[in-house]
């Protein structure tokens, strides 16, 4: 270290510290991540006795293979169908964004504001996101 003042030695210490602590983070971080909103642009809707909401969902395989997806929700009726997931493949190295259609009978719900959890699964991954279902006078009685 003959000829290094302080700032040489300052930069070249956080220079590694950076370095290690870049090389952790790619060691660690997750190969599989998923997001979920609600599209408030696109109002709870569904004519008669069917509630409809819309719900963006954003998916990144970061990882080598393809990657399967099963979605499901917990807390809504049984009867509750999800459209848009016809074809839940993310490829490697991809992200997707998939809007899913919750769609709940009327008579089913309890109240206008429903909590719920969406349960987004795959190969070594489980991921649970707390969500709440939104309809217009939505009480049952």
């Amino acid at each position: 270290l003959k000829g290094w003042d302080a700032k040489r030695v300052l930069v070249a210490v956080s220079t590694v510290g950076f370095a290690v602590a870049l090389v952790f983070a790619v060691a660690t971080r997750e190969t599989f991540a998923v997001w979920i909103a609600p599209m408030h642009e696109a109002a709870t809707r569904g004519e008669g006795e069917h509630a409809e909401e819309q719900f963006l969902l954003r998916a990144a395989n970061r990882g080598t293979e393809p990657r399967h997806l099963q979605v499901r929700t917990e807390g809504l009726p049984a009867t509750t169908v999800l459209q848009g997931l016809e074809d839940p493949e993310i490829p490697p190295g991809e992200e997707r964004r998939i809007v899913v259609t919750v769609r709940v009978p009327r008579d089913e719900v309890d109240s206008s504001v429903t909590p719920f959890e969406w349960v987004v699964a795959t190969e070594g991954y489980e991921e649970r996101i707390d969500a709440a279902f939104f309809v217009p006078g939505g009480s049952r009685s």
